[in-house]
């Protein structure tokens, strides 16, 4: 299975957003809920959901090093931690109410999160 995580295909992280790839990511998730629940379980692997949602954060914090270039790489990963930890809040919120909200909803949620707090 390829996801395309936005407009990454061609490098240009200026046409990246927040949105574009938690849509991405959101749309593999719904259309595979019942293995999406079984990761997000508590009892589930971690190590393997944490290898997974590795890629989404990787790609987020690169976004954040072209937004800020003014900011030590320090205050990047702090930032990139916090972000993306409430941002897994966020999905892993969503995955437990069953999926109750729309895509364009949470991924709304999500980007307000990570640019305004």
């Amino acid at each position: 299975m390829t996801v395309n995580f936005g407009p990454n295909q061609t490098n240009d992280m200026n046409e990246y957003s927040v949105s574009s790839f938690s849509k991405a990511l959101l749309s593999v998730f719904l259309d595979n809920k019942e293995l999406v629940k079984i990761l997000f379980n508590t009892n589930s692997n971690i190590y393997f959901l944490n290898e997974v949602l590795e890629v989404a954060y990787s790609k987020c914090k690169e976004k954040w090093e072209n937004d800020m270039p003014s900011s030590t790489d320090e205050d990047i990963e702090y930032a990139s931690v916090y972000i993306f930890n409430g941002a897994l809040g966020v999905v892993n919120f969503w995955v437990k109410n069953n999926f109750d909200k729309d895509i364009d909803e949470v991924c709304e949620i999500i980007e307000k999160l990570s640019y305004f707090g």
